[in-house]
């Protein structure tokens, strides 16, 4: 990596800045991947962690994996002055449940008994190994708090001639950044059991008529219809329908088929059922899957158009509340009859006005009231909303945020169209793997503190995330503040402890604890700056914003951060140069071009003409992980066009991908076929002037006007291109953390499509600027902030 005294250079005037030459990520990417193909990284060498989108085998060798934990800087200023002068942000991004790759050592798990792990009598932190034993191993120094702890005579060991304990090899917490302890009783309020799910279905009119009820009766059947089960041991399962009444089912193993129970009177509701609600779900398979056969046609001639779900979600959260769970919540309207009953509020007035951010919180208290007691009582939810018309996310879908759930999102739903992509999403939603009824909180060392957390979550007072729910996909942000100034010789420590219940029903305790150095040189701390953490900072920054200002005050904050970040290390590091030369940071080199991604994200653009579609993406951004986030910014583009060089895939299907294009209009040739890939869904993009035989092979037909662009899947055909390009989806299929739906974009033809494909070519102008002409507005203002001082 260069120097920050070794910048990157361009040139101030907009005609003098070649596109092909500016930094772009792809390269950014290459040669960061090219240094960990061959070795692995480690996580005590103290230099920075991969990129969050290299493919390395991470050991963990006294700090935390970076998969777990990032730094916004990984020599973190030595005082409160010296961060202001660099301007940039100083926080943790935190995915504390973040699935360990096959190829790497699992976490270890220490049983200490009822003794439970070692922690410190002042800051309650937890012993690892940066802390240091004195006295001969009799007692250990807190490196979180200072504190001078005594080990107890179970804990004891000897000291060896370098002062480490003999037994260190045999004790996991003193060598790894990452381990998980079997729980105590005093950390439980209940006994943990194996999850319960309950499912909430809508039935009433419109769910019938839209395919809601039976495309999620499609994706429970199969998902409960495995031979091999989708479920823990244990696992209980219960379903509730709802219309103006609300239906419960007794479904216990016991009975020749599932029966129903009506409850009218849904402003007074409860659970008719003592025995036969919730059932083990290998027990009673038969009649579920017979449940989810019957369902479908019980409601195929319902004429009831309001409903309940208020109601409904009341049952769920009763039947869950001696255990805690998981509700799955099914809508295809907005709330209309009993408690939780919603009025259309969309306002056309309110959108693009300071005002539009009144429709971004709930209506009322009743759903944030109701939410707050699942996320305090362990339940977390899954809002499914499939709608043609105003569902009011905000309000819906503050179960979901408030209780670590997500909110899938359906505006428009056909289901002609998007069945593959909505069934997909339930299977994924309920195999992806996840914690429940949870606690989190940080620590840092003396000198800092944690000042506020990002995301989505529910706090009862000021240290402690309570997280009723979170998945392996979940992450939050982290502020950290000064309370004095650090010694440069001292080390800062910062430690996450999550307490949580695994699905098969086991209470564990997950310590991750990383460890940086510290400085008092302003270029140290932009060299170890770590761009991708910052961005996911600064992105849940401005959506913790968007529900206090205006989105053109968040827009135009997220660019000053940008010009202050680089003014600063133009005014400090690089002050030698020529005036007229654009400076970058070579590790924030591709911070314009990032900045300007954000802004083209739909949660800040100007002009939405849906509160609901906002709020989903706020919500989605909430919680989003780094590397999500990277591919959202920046979508992957495979070039297609010549598979010549591409190997056949071996017999596992796995094959190596084609190479990248930059997501601008050069990349983009008539005679290509192209694959974007942005973490949420993939296009194929075919070429007006693509030959018929490249057609044929992929599509079995004769000419590009032939291909049927609403097809998900490509046909199985006995030819190469065909076998390299399924293979090819497969494995980004493979590496997704959620189902990516495949659109196919015909250049031309498929007019609508052809202009979405386009908006995603981040470095072109849309609405929004091109990337050189960013470039260039944000030189002018480092300029001018320079020129001022």
């Amino acid at each position: 990596m260069q120097q920050p005294q070794q910048p990157q250079t361009k040139p101030a005037s907009r005609s003098r800045i070649d596109p092909s030459q500016v930094p772009n990520p792809i390269s950014v990417e290459e040669i960061d991947q090219e240094l960990y193909n061959q070795q692995p990284y480690l996580t005590s060498q103290r230099s920075m962690p991969p990129l969050v989108t290299t493919e390395v085998k991470v050991i963990d060798d006294g700090n935390c994996s970076p998969r777990f934990m990032r730094l916004t800087s990984y020599n973190i200023p030595s005082s409160e002055d010296l961060l202001n002068s660099s301007m940039l942000p100083l926080g943790l991004i935190i995915q504390p449940l973040a699935e360990v790759p096959p190829y790497e050592e699992p976490i270890p798990l220490i049983d200490n008994g009822e003794n439970g792990p070692i922690r410190c009598r002042r800051c309650k932190g937890y012993i690892n190994p940066g802390v240091a034993f004195v006295d001969g191993g009799r007692r250990y120094i807190c490196n979180l708090c200072g504190c001078d702890n005594v080990v107890t005579d179970d804990y004891f060991c000897n000291l060896d001639m370098n002062g480490k304990r003999c037994d260190l090899y045999n004790r996991p917490e003193l060598t790894h950044g990452t381990v998980e302890y079997v729980a105590t009783k005093d950390f439980m309020e209940r006994d943990p059991v194996p999850i319960t799910y309950v499912f909430v279905i809508d039935v009433s009119f419109s769910a019938s008529m839209n395919g809601l009820i039976s495309k999620t009766c499609e994706a429970l059947k199969g998902m409960f219809s495995q031979e091999v089960s989708q479920f823990p041991p244990g696992a209980r399962v219960g379903f509730i329908t709802y219309d103006r009444n609300v239906y419960f089912y007794n479904i216990k193993a016991e009975l020749d088929q599932p029966q129903q129970l009506i409850v009218p009177d849904v402003d007074d509701i409860f659970i008719p059922i003592n025995d036969g609600f919730l059932v083990d779900i290998e027990k009673s398979k038969k009649n579920i899957i017979r449940l989810l056969d019957i369902l479908p046609s019980m409601f195929e001639n319902n004429h009831i158009n309001d409903h309940s779900l208020g109601a409904a979600f009341q049952a769920a959260t009763i039947a869950l509340k001696p255990t805690g769970g998981k509700i799955s919540l099914f809508a295809s309207s907005i709330p209309s009859y009993g408690p939780g009953t919603l009025r259309v509020r969309q306002d056309a007035k309110l959108l693009g006005t300071d005002k539009e951010r009144s429709l971004y919180e709930p209506q009322d208290n009743w759903y944030k009231q109701i939410a707050q007691k699942c996320a305090t009582g362990g339940i977390t939810v899954d809002t499914f909303l499939l709608t043609t018309e105003f569902i009011d996310v905000a309000t819906v879908g503050i179960l979901a945020s408030l209780t670590g759930g997500n909110i899938y999102f359906y505006p428009q739903f056909d289901q002609t169209k998007d069945s593959i992509r909505y069934i997909n999403d339930i299977i994924f939603s309920l195999r992806r793997s996840f914690g429940y009824d949870a606690l989190l909180r940080v620590r840092a060392s003396d000198g800092l503190r944690v000042e506020e957390y990002l995301g989505n979550f529910y706090m009862t007072n000021s240290t402690d995330l309570e997280l009723s729910g979170l998945s392996s996909d979940t992450a939050f942000g982290v502020t950290i503040k000064y309370d004095f100034k650090l010694n440069d010789n001292l080390d800062s420590a910062f430690q996450c402890a999550l307490l949580y219940t695994t699905v098969t029903g086991q209470r564990r305790i997950r310590i991750h604890t990383l460890t940086v150095s510290s400085t008092s040189l302003l270029g140290d701390v932009f060299k170890f700056s770590e761009l991708d953490t910052t961005l996911n900072y600064l992105v849940k920054s401005a959506v913790a914003e968007m529900f206090n200002q205006s989105v053109k005050n968040v827009r135009d904050h997220l660019t000053d951060e940008c010009v202050k970040i680089l003014t600063s290390y133009r005014k400090h590091c690089a002050t030698s140069t020529a005036p007229g030369q654009l400076i970058l940071p070579e590790s924030f080199k591709l911070l314009p071009l990032f900045i300007l991604c954000i802004l083209k994200l739909g949660a800040f653009k100007p002009n939405l003409d849906s509160p609901d579609t906002r709020v989903n993406a706020l919500r989605h951004l909430g919680n989003i992980n780094t590397p999500t986030l990277m591919s959202l910014l920046y979508p992957k583009i495979y070039n297609l066009t010549d598979l010549a060089n591409i190997s056949d895939p071996d017999t596992n299907g796995n094959i190596k991908l084609p190479p990248r294009v930059r997501a601008y209009e050069k990349s983009i040739e008539a005679n290509g076929i192209y694959l974007l890939e942005n973490g949420l869904k993939m296009i194929l993009w075919i070429g007006k002037s693509v030959p018929e035989q490249y057609i044929k092979d992929i599509f079995n037909v004769e000419s590009i006007d032939r291909v049927d662009s609403r097809m998900h899947l490509l046909p199985i055909l006995d030819n190469p291109n065909s076998k390299k390009i399924r293979a090819i989806l497969a494995k980004i299929q493979s590496q997704s953390k959620c189902f990516l739906e495949l659109k196919i974009v015909r250049n031309q033809i498929d007019t609508l499509m052809d202009i979405q494909f386009n908006n995603y070519l981040v470095e072109d102008k849309t609405t929004e600027m091109s990337y050189v002409e960013f470039l260039c507005h944000i030189h002018r203002h480092i300029q001018n902030e320079i020129s001022n001082n």
